[in-house]
């Protein structure tokens, strides 16, 4: 699916608890919406079940708190790059 917006850039970061609905659920409703930015999602623990669910469902990435430092220049980087190669390919397949 195309980003909203067109070839528009940038990425979701979601909490894994959000309140009234759970972050696999919210994946779910962005698949559903054709929503193509890549999903982060943010969790106060590292669960190796939960990360597994999001990835899945289509996150990008699962991380842990605290999101600070190099961990977050390394999260906008991997993200840069995903989008780079989307649009790369989209490119090549023109």
């Amino acid at each position: 699916s195309d980003y909203a917006g067109g070839d528009s850039q940038g990425f979701i970061l979601a909490e894994a608890n959000l309140p009234g609905m759970g972050s696999l659920a919210f994946l779910r409703l962005l698949r559903s919406r054709a929503v193509g930015y890549p999903v982060v999602v943010l969790a106060s623990t590292a669960n190796l079940d939960i990360a597994e669910q999001a990835k899945r469902a289509g996150a990008l990435e699962v991380i842990s708190k605290p999101l600070v430092g190099d961990r977050l220049l390394q999260l906008l980087s991997n993200v840069g790059n995903h989008q780079t190669n989307q649009i790369n390919e989209k490119g090549s397949s023109s």
